[in-house]
């Protein structure tokens, strides 16, 4: 998985059309890969956002009564499935630097981009399902769909790149007493 965090420097830019640029020294690539992490408490992190994203998005290849659980404006997912956290932490013995040049979508130019890699990772979460909307072996389907056909990261399978999937190791099922 290659991690990209969207900084408040990258967003100043997105909304204000000014990229600022400090001339001091410049970064290493281990540095420039660091600062694209999401960290907590020192630990490496990924965003329950980003998480329930990608199962979402998984749910475009899945079906309730001839309706698909995923449309381009739509999800039935949301109303449904909670993931509990915001920020979830990354059990992994560490990260490298991934060096490759990206596109500058603005100049259409390419740059040399460094970001962190993970080779080896494990997210671990609870989360709720309404099980009235989406059945428990569904949910499943869609997050195991959404883990190999679209990924967590940068250059993931749903943007034509092999990085970002998983798959579940563990699927403990708790049921809510009435």
């Amino acid at each position: 998985m290659i991690c990209n965090k969207f900084t408040d420097k990258a967003a100043l830019a997105a909304t204000t059309g000014v990229s600022s640029n400090n001339r001091g020294e410049p970064l290493t690539p281990h540095e420039q890969a660091e600062e694209k992490l999401y960290m907590e408490k020192k630990k490496a992190c990924i965003p329950q956002p980003n998480i329930l994203a990608s199962i979402i998005e998984g749910g475009r290849f899945h079906k309730i009564k001839n309706r698909s659980v995923t449309t381009m404006q739509k999800s039935m997912i949301p109303s449904c499935f909670d993931i509990k956290g915001i920020m979830l932490p990354i059990k992994t013995k560490g990260w490298e630097v991934d060096e490759r040049p990206v596109r500058i979508p603005a100049t259409g130019g390419r740059i040399l981009a460094y970001r962190p890699k993970f080779n080896d990772w494990q997210l671990e979460f609870d989360a709720t399902l309404d099980t009235d909307i989406i059945s428990v072996n569904l949910m499943r389907e869609i997050i195991d769909d959404a883990g190999k056909r679209i990924g967590l990261g940068d250059y993931r399978p749903d943007r034509k790149g092999p990085f970002g999937k998983y798959k579940v190791n563990k699927w403990q099922v708790k049921r809510k007493r009435s």
